[in-house]
Parts: structure tokens; sequence; C-alpha cells
């Protein structure tokens, strides 16, 4: 297809409704793994990346020279240690998501920040590549271990197992071991828990076992075999990625997702309960924030990656459709539409959003220069939240699977932070970039917390925070050298 003809298509009514779902797909299964790993409503968040989509179009074309800025706001793993994280101290849900309010205010003030110094400043003076670089790899080596745990199954089914073998072979269990072997049994529906109670514990133990045993519903193959899916969905995400063209390429997470979903179809056993319980259609589960100053400290500090990120998405956006968005509308301005999009994620109950690189990889290979093709994404992302049936399909993706795809997105962010170091040729022979680098790594690899009163820092937080205070205190010659 020509230029002209391309581009006449793009225009067209049928043009925009298929690029603009294609579009949504690119960027789909990215922005719906975010809430499946933290447990967050996926309607929810689909909601509101359409909504944060289409507000940032319209706030970018305004009294723009070059248009409204062609990109799509989906769900940030940035900000995902941030959650596991605050979840594992205790706070609660409305809290969670008042300091993901609070982290769209601090993209909010950047934005003004960046409007009165100007962007290469504030590059230069608060994010240099060493900290960029570090910040980067250490979000994604600390998610690591997160998808391994998932890949390797359920650890307290797979225990179940083990105890349920060990009682054929020896004929008893200490307490303990009983104990899980029925806890698992009545968890997988084997047997109820009035059945249970009504058995001598001998009793209950052996029938449990036997069930275990016999797995006829497969549960515990999944769970056995788990490494085995998750490997499988590894590699098909891994060969769709290296070894297609085209839109397809861009797909690897559906398509690893897809085929893993199948394998554990035909070989274990996955729960269709959610699926069958959702409604057709229906309202997103909205949560409101409550005030808490706490996690706001905790999470404010993650706001550092997805700043630094932007820059780079607005660079590469304005290559792909040849037109400087630095210049116009501004990085001040999309650095706000994005702001607000996590601001009004926060008070709805979502996980924060930032610019999402597939779908400008996608403006590239599929030669578009229409923005309302991703605007036509958000509405379509707005349309399908209340399909409830989706999130309903969604929540029935067996852990295993979604841990092969995490293993190499995780390990994929970890190298684009060390890549960094490469591309914007970091000088290690100097001791402050060794110092900054390697303080980062261990601070946020190593989960180190500071407390302050009831305030606490921690982990990759903490790890931005003193990047960004080393950068600024430490001498960036020795004494006595020449500059």
């Amino acid at each position: 297809m020509r230029n002209g003809a391309r581009r006449a298509w793009q225009d067209s009514p049928a043009g925009l409704a298929v690029l603009g779902l294609e579009m949504l797909l690119v960027c789909f299964g990215a922005t719906v793994l975010v809430p499946l790993l933290t447990g967050i409503d996926v309607s929810v968040v689909l909601f509101s990346a359409g909504v944060a989509t289409v507000f940032f179009h319209f706030l970018t074309g305004y009294r723009s020279a070059n248009g409204s800025v062609p990109i799509f706001l989906g769900s940030s793993f940035a900000y995902l240690p941030a959650i596991l994280g605050a979840k594992a101290l205790g706070f609660p849900w409305p809290s969670i998501f008042f300091g993901l309010a609070c982290a769209g205010i601090g993209k909010i003030v950047f934005s003004r920040v960046i409007r009165i110094w100007g962007s290469d400043l504030v590059k230069k003076t608060l994010f240099p590549p060493v900290v960029v670089g570090s910040i980067i790899a250490v979000i994604g080596l600390n998610l690591v271990p997160v998808g391994i745990n998932m890949a390797r199954g359920d650890s307290a089914a797979l225990k179940g197992y083990g105890f349920a073998v060990a009682y054929r072979e020896c004929g008893r269990l200490d307490p303990a071991g009983a104990e899980s072997v029925k806890c698992q049994a009545v968890a997988a529906g084997y047997i109820a828990p009035e059945t249970v109670d009504a058995l001598s514990s001998e009793a209950a133990v052996s029938r449990c076992a036997a069930l275990i045993l016999d797995d006829p519903g497969k549960v515990f193959a999944t769970q056995r075999y788990a490494w085995i899916f998750a490997v499988a969905t590894l590699a098909v995400a891994v060969a769709v990625m290296t070894c297609f063209r085209g839109i397809l390429r861009l797909l690897p997470v559906i398509v690893g997702v897809a085929f893993g979903y199948l394998l554990v179809l035909i070989f274990g056993r996955i729960d269709f309960e959610p699926l069958r319980a959702a409604p057709w259609l229906g309202f997103p589960d909205f949560t409101m924030p409550r005030v808490d100053w706490r996690a706001a400290v905790y999470v404010l500090p993650f706001v550092v990656a997805p700043v630094v990120e932007h820059f780079g998405d607005i660079m590469a956006v304005s290559g792909a459709v040849g037109k400087d968005f630095f210049a116009s509308p501004g990085v001040d301005r999309t650095m706000l539409g994005d702001g607000i999009g996590t601001l009004f994620g926060g008070l709805i109950g979502s996980v924060p959003n930032t610019s999402y690189s597939e779908g400008v990889s996608a403006l590239n290979i599929l030669r578009i220069s229409n923005p309302r093709i991703m605007l036509l994404a958000g509405i379509f992302a707005v349309l399908i939240s209340f399909v409830q049936k989706v999130a309903g399909l969604l929540r029935t993706i067996p852990g295993c699977v979604l841990g092969g795809i995490m293993v190499v997105i995780f390990g994929g962010i970890a190298v684009i932070g060390l890549s960094t170091y490469v591309r914007e040729r970091v000088d290690f022979a100097q001791p402050r970039n060794i110092v900054i680098a390697a303080i980062m790594l261990v601070v946020g690899i190593g989960n180190v917390a500071f407390n302050l009163g009831q305030v606490q820092l921690s982990g990759i937080g903490l790890a931005a925070v003193l990047g960004v205070a080393l950068n600024l205190i430490l001498p960036r010659r020795l004494p006595g050298e020449k500059a």
C-alpha cells in the first residue's frame, strides 16, 4: 500500500476502527499483567488507562503545532515493587491507592519543574545516566524473584503433595504434615470440610492423601509441573520476539500467555469459576483512596523511573512520526498529561500509568501518523472495561503461565537499565559513578530499609532518593583535577 493510499485508509472510519483495536491489542497484554499480579480489578485498570489516554490526547493537542501526541497510557511496571511492598508492610488498599495518587501529583510537580528549568537541565541535574540506568536495573532485578516464584507454582499445594507421597511411603505423618494434607485436599475441592471433621484424624489423613495422589482434577499435576508450563510459555514469547516480523512481534505477552493457557488446559486444570461468576456487563469495582501520608512517602520515590522513561518515549515517538514533540506541545505538557492520568487512576483504585514503548514500536512498524488511532485505542479500552467477562477470563490465567512471562519482562527491564550505562557511555573510571551505581544496586536489590518514626523508605524507593542525592553531593572531579 503506497503512502498516499495508506494515509487515506488510516483517516477513514473503517481504518481508524481497525487500527485502534490493533493498537489496544498491542498494549493490552502489559496493561492487564500488573493488575493480575497485584490483585487489583482488571476492569478498573482498563477504564483508567482508557480515560487517561483520551485526556492525554486532548491535553497534548490543545494549541499544539504538531497535534496530539500518539501515545497509549498503560499500566506501569515501575510501581509494581511499590504496590507489592506496601501490601507486604500491611497497608490497606485505600491507603495504597492514596500513595499512587500522590505519585501522579509527583509527576505533575515534575512537569512544572521542567517548564521552569527546561528538560535538558532537569535531566542533567537530577537524572544523569548513571542514576537512570541504576534505578531501571534495580526495578527489574528486584522483581525477578516475583516471576520465578510464580513460575514454580503454589508452594502450599506442592508441600501438600509432598506430604501425601511421604504418607504413602511411611504410613504416618507428623501433625504439621497431616494438617497440610487435609488443608490442601479441602482447598482443591477433593473433599468437603465437614467430611474431614467427621473422620478420625488417621482416617482423614488417609482419605485426603489418597485423593491428592489420585488427582482426578489435575490440580496437583498443574502445580507439580508448573515450571514446565512456565518454561513453555517463556519459550513461545521469546520465539515471537526474536523470530517474527510485523505486528506479531509486538504481541509476545498475548501469544505466550495464550499458548501456556492452552497447555495447562490440556495437561492440567484451570479454575473457570471467576469466568462463570462474572456477569457479561457491569461497572468496574472502583475503590476510593484514604489519606495515609506514610503510604505516600513510601510510594513517591518510585516516580523517578517513570519520569525518566517518559523522556525516552517522547523522543522515540517524535522520531516515529517525524514531528518534534519536545518543541510542541513540549515534554512539560506531556508529563502533565501523564501525571493527571496517574492521579486519576489512584483516585478510582487503579495502578499508575505510563507511556508505552510497545505503542511507539507499533507506530514504526505500521507507519501510523494519525494520532486519533491511539485516541480510539483509549476509547475501546473504556468500552471493554464494562465487559466483566473479559476480567473474569483474565483471572483464570494460571500463576505459572504469568510467571513464565514475568521472567522475560522483568529480566528485560534490568537489561534496559544496564544498557543505559553503555548507550550513554557512563564512565566507571570515575569513583563517583561507581559509588552511585553500587549503593543504588545494593540498597535496591537488598531491600534495605530506613525508618524515620512511622515513615519508612526501603528498597527501590530508598535507592532512587540516594541516587539523586549522591549525584548532587559527590564532587564531579578529584581535588586538583583540571576541568
